[in-house]
């Protein structure tokens, strides 16, 4: 439901209906590929959302980089709560709108308030 909210925001209809034609022609190859067996089927979805995700979200290098770009900028606080992080490991990069994953768009937190945040919006944790 948020995602759906958040891709009217981003899309046009006529891009909606694009994305929706390549999302139908994705679930026949799945069809295709797994021949029924619905285990093998999943294990292709899987694979498909990953690298579409990691796609989405650069290299490990250019992740890395955001990282420490965000907690300079931040001044080594957490964008939600405010407290300090005590490592660089284990924290989330939060996007505060549509849009990639940029200086900009993005906050450094920490692992719990990601997930609070997004559990009081009611929206799934995406890092």
């Amino acid at each position: 439901m948020a995602e759906e909210k958040q891709l009217s925001l981003t899309l046009t209809n006529e891009q909606r209906d694009e994305a929706r034609k390549i999302l139908e022609h994705i679930a026949t190859e799945i069809d295709r590929i797994s021949g029924g067996d619905e285990d093998l089927a999943f294990r292709v979805r899987r694979y498909v959302d990953a690298r579409l995700q990691l796609k989405n979200r650069g290299s490990v290098q250019q992740r890395e980089k955001l990282r420490k770009q965000l907690f300079a900028k931040q001044k080594g606080l957490c964008a939600l709560c405010g407290e300090p992080f005590t490592e660089l490991a284990g924290l989330h990069v939060h996007r505060v709108g549509p849009g990639g994953y940029t200086e900009m768009n993005c906050q450094l937190v920490h692992e719990g308030c990601h997930e609070k945040h997004h559990l009081a919006q009611g929206e799934p944790l995406e890092d």
